[in-house]
């Protein structure tokens, strides 16, 4: 079952509004009905490698309305990205609640400005407000940029999926594990680690989201296909 605070939680994040202004004047808001969604389909069909049928975007947007957030400049969405949480399994079989980025893109002309970094950091956020013990997607093992991306949020590559998408490439599972919400109430910012690790990161680093907004590194690429 779902811990006690995910149903509250996931009913407080829908139509919450989180507004971050950058130096970039781009402003995060959350996802509201779906007429939002033909906007939403365009871009994601421009920066992705796999097309998604309406229905696959509305199992997201209809159950977890919360854990999508839209990256505004003007009235223009730039970037989004499209998550959900659940009870899964890892490959050891042991379950936790998770909190999975389904989707996230942005839109060419506006990379290199943290846009994606700062659509993850605040999906991850909302995760543990619902009580998420992990963050976990797949991306291409070619997305390189991509991988940087993650890699620099503090994502870790769990395992490697053989000819996981249509075109027959492989993916990598990447995982971060949030610390314990204890920690996390108390002050604590540190990510707690798996004990099989491959990751050589100090585990008593900051966590990124403890990052403010704009010392957010960027990369080449901020749309990661997912």
């Amino acid at each position: 079952e779902r811990p006690p605070m995910a149903a509250a939680g996931e009913a407080g994040l829908e139509g919450a509004v989180a507004c971050l202004s950058l130096d970039q004047g781009v402003q995060y808001v959350s996802y509201k009905d779906e007429t939002q969604l033909p906007e939403i389909m365009a871009l994601m069909d421009q920066e992705l490698s796999e097309p998604y049928s309406i229905f696959t975007y509305r199992f997201f947007l209809h159950k977890w309305p919360g854990l999508c957030v839209r990256a505004l400049v003007g009235d223009e969405m730039v970037g989004v990205v499209i998550c959900k949480a659940e009870q899964e399994p890892d490959r050891h079989g042991n379950m936790a609640y998770t909190g999975y980025i389904a989707m996230l893109a942005v839109s060419d002309q506006h990379r290199k400005k943290g846009i994606g970094s700062s659509l993850v950091r605040l999906a991850m956020q909302r995760m543990k407000d619902l009580g998420c013990d992990q963050a976990m997607l797949e991306t291409e093992v070619s997305n390189t940029k991509a991988l940087r991306l993650y890699d620099r949020l503090g994502f870790l590559r769990d395992e490697r999926l053989v000819k996981y998408y249509m075109n027959g490439g492989d993916a990598f599972r990447l995982r971060l594990w949030f610390e314990p919400r204890e920690q996390r109430e108390a002050g604590d910012g540190a990510v707690v680690r798996p004990k099989e690790g491959t990751s050589s990161a100090d585990p008593h680093a900051e966590s990124p989201l403890d990052i403010p907004p704009g010392a957010v590194p960027t990369t080449g690429n901020e749309a990661a296909e997912t």
